[in-house]
């Protein structure tokens, strides 16, 4: 989930901005050429975003799920229940 890796990347005073910027470019450009963020997308990266804090290890777990064609929202909250 590509989405879920960008959203969690901060500027930090002891990384050059322009660095931290160009990853987040890149990972932008990446994601926009894999094609449309349907309904079913946003709410598995919404998911995983949410077990970050609490349930790294959980999170992790279904990160590396995810390039599986069979990966969706739906069966991540079957994970998580």
């Amino acid at each position: 989930m590509l989405l879920n890796k960008a959203l969690k990347i901060c500027f930090h005073l002891s990384i050059p901005i322009s660095q931290t910027a160009d990853k987040i470019d890149a990972l932008y450009a990446y994601i926009i050429t894999s094609g449309p963020l349907n309904d079913d997308k946003l709410c598995a990266v919404l998911l995983l975003n949410g077990l970050g804090e609490f349930y790294p290890q959980l999170q992790s777990t279904i990160q590396v799920m995810s390039s599986s064609p069979n990966l969706s929202a739906e069966s991540i909250l079957r994970l998580i229940h």
